[in-house]
């Protein structure tokens, strides 16, 4: 803060309106400087209130207080019960409708508890036709039910305001059947885990013709293709399309809505293992797309020795793939259900949902040869095997960082190969018994947010590199936890705020109030001789913290109730 007081006020008030957390603003900086800065707080108009990450003493305050005194002021409001269990049902109690925020530009709502008034959810969204909401972003579990899945969603298209428009249902697949009688204004629009049926997707079609992002699962395209070019209007300013496509269909047929959209740049498409192939693709984009720089086809692996075996006239048709279309890689590393599960739990909130696709085996990332540097691949897996040593591809936006079997060699590739400094989420799943190896990687990963490694690895990690880890999942293998292990974590990761763990040392989770300063959540896998222990005191209600229940595992969101000695001790090895 310092740096900024030589700044003058109207510069200071924009910075903090652009780029600060209200929530912070008020909970971490209010009157901890001096009587300048409390008033150029008080002189903010636009305020940011982001809630994901809280700690449940600010959520509480910010509800009770905050929300009411400077409702006319916020302008984004993100709402999770992702890494806050818990906090959509809460906040919809105290505040039912989004009306009273009338300056509200943005709403992110992530809703993951099961035991919500979907009725009272679905009204609260609903209210915001009564704002001039420009964007919103809607996450729902697969638990959390409506009456009408299709009323749900018509309600929130007939939200006007909206230029942008991300809904997602996690693992329901709701089918769509809408149709539009006025034109949307919607620029972007990402629809995922939901199956939109062919008049859906023409309606959409129809009636958005201003937009420049559209992600979309198709069950059918409509029979009569023929006619498609004379039915509908070019989209003119559509860049970007992401296209999941369920059923069996011919390059041809897609041709035909292709060559509607001459601005595209970006082109993703899932579908069957059939199409694989080359030369229609490159003929479609010189005919149809001049300007597309990208284009990635994802289909399921498990598929491709089918297709290879029965290939006509004996060739391997993949292989001319990988030179044609340079696949960066073929195969994304399968989890186990165990490990869904934990994900969910820990699932970061840029992350859109996914269908199961990104737990199968894929044939995925397939490029048209534009330049060297990749911005497209996001996630990426690696092992001290990978095919892509002999790439000269440098990836430039990796968020998620798989590897298996690290060791020297695979260490030079990815200081070559990627820009370290962008991965946010890094997972070790096996490693050389050089320590240093480990501590070298790690160093790289300058921003790293989310560590995933076994227990054992942590007594190679050098203190100071990585100190502003934010989650550290040790949780793959039952390890012990003790006060040490505490002590040792702490110094490592000072500034943690997600803890994932797997033990029986469940008494011991009071110490972490000594050692952990910043701590938000804690998820474990509850153990099985617990299990029907803490069900019992679920069904009676004497659980006294707020806490998210998947399967065998659990997520809490942390405050004082935490630490209560007494009920941690009914999972001691006495009881």
């Amino acid at each position: 803060m310092s740096k900024l007081e030589c700044l003058p006020n109207e510069i200071l008030i924009e910075i903090f309106e652009k780029y600060f957390n209200g929530l912070d603003i008020f909970c971490k900086y209010f009157n901890k400087f001096n009587q300048r800065f409390n008033w150029i707080f008080l002189q903010c108009r636009k305020l940011n209130m982001n809630l994901i990450d809280s700690r449940s003493d600010e959520f509480r305050y910010c509800v009770d207080h905050l929300l009411t005194t400077y409702e006319n002021r916020i302008t984004r409001l993100v709402l999770s019960d992702c890494e806050t269990p818990g906090q959509v049902k809460l906040f919809l109690q105290k505040f039912p409708s989004f009306q009273r925020f009338q300056q509200l530009n943005s709403l992110y709502i992530h809703c993951t508890d099961p035991t919500i008034d979907s009725n009272q959810f679905q009204n609260a969204i609903f209210s915001l036709t009564n704002t001039n909401v420009r964007k919103l972003t809607v996450k729902i579990a697969s638990k959390t039910r409506f009456s009408s899945n299709e009323t749900f969603i018509s309600g929130i298209f007939s939200i006007k305001s909206l230029k942008s428009l991300s809904l997602s249902f996690d693992g329901e697949n709701p089918h769509l059947n809408l149709s539009f009688s006025t034109q949307l204004n919607l620029e972007h629009l990402i629809l995922i885990g939901i199956e939109c049926l062919s008049p859906t997707f023409n309606s959409l079609y129809r009636h958005s013709p201003r937009l420049r992002t559209l992600h979309i699962s198709v069950i059918a395209l409509p029979v009569q293709l023929n006619t498609i070019s004379l039915q509908f209007e070019p989209l003119l300013q559509l860049e970007s399309l992401v296209l999941h496509i369920n059923y069996q269909f011919y390059i041809d047929d897609l041709s035909l809505y292709l060559s509607n959209f001459p601005s595209l740049k970006s082109l993703q498409i899932n579908g069957p293992i059939e199409l694989i192939s080359s030369n229609s693709w490159q003929q479609l984009f010189n005919h149809y797309l001049p300007n597309l720089k990208y284009f990635t086809y994802k289909t399921n692996l498990s598929r491709l020795k089918f297709y290879q075996t029965f290939n006509a006239e004996g060739v391997d048709a993949f292989s001319d793939l990988k030179n044609d279309f340079h696949v960066i890689f073929g195969k994304h590393e399968s989890h186990g259900f165990h490990k869904r599960i934990k994900e969910r739990l820990r699932r970061r909130e840029d992350h859109v949902h996914y269908f199961d696709e990104s737990h199968r085996s894929l044939l995925q990332w397939w490029c048209i040869p534009t330049d060297q540097i990749d911005k497209t691949v996001s996630h990426l897996s690696l092992s001290n095997q990978t095919s892509l040593f002999s790439s000269k591809i440098y990836f430039d936006n990796v968020k998620v960082l798989e590897i298996f079997n690290l060791n020297a060699d695979l260490i030079s590739w990815i200081t070559k190969s990627i820009n370290c400094s962008r991965v946010d989420e890094l997972t070790v799943s096996l490693c050389d018994e050089q320590p240093s190896i480990l501590n070298s990687l790690l160093k790289m990963m300058t921003n790293v947010r989310l560590l995933d490694i076994n227990y054992d690895y942590l007594s190679e990690i050098s203190e100071e590199t990585c100190p502003h880890l934010k989650c550290l999942d040790i949780s793959d293998e039952i390890h012990r936890f003790h006060e040490e292990d505490l002590i040792r974590i702490a110094r490592l990761f000072p500034t943690l705020e997600h803890l994932l763990i797997n033990t029986n040392d469940l008494f011991n989770v009071p110490l972490i109030n000594e050692h952990f300063h910043h701590l938000r959540t804690l998820t474990f896998r509850i153990p099985e001789k617990y299990f029907h222990r803490l069900a019992d005191f679920k069904e009676d209600s004497q659980i006294p913290f707020l806490y998210q229940i998947e399967l065998n595992w659990i997520k809490i969101w942390i405050d004082q109730s935490t630490f209560d000695k007494s009920f941690w001790q009914n999972f001691s090895f006495k009881n």
